[in-house]
């Protein structure tokens, strides 16, 4: 899953845009994604630090 989006160049720089055609899943997909990312990045800290 990833978040479909597009970068709009402002005056003081950008704006996010989701795309018309993108679905609520994708966005709810993209959340848990980065959730388990932070999660496992965490679990690999701790079992270095050991």
């Amino acid at each position: 899953m990833g978040a479909i989006h597009e970068l709009i160049p402002i005056e003081n720089g950008f704006i996010r845009n989701l795309l018309s055609g993108a679905l609520k899943a994708i966005a709810d997909g993209h959340t848990l994604h980065f959730a388990i990312e932070v999660v496992n990045g965490i679990k690999d800290a701790m079992a270095s630090a050991r």
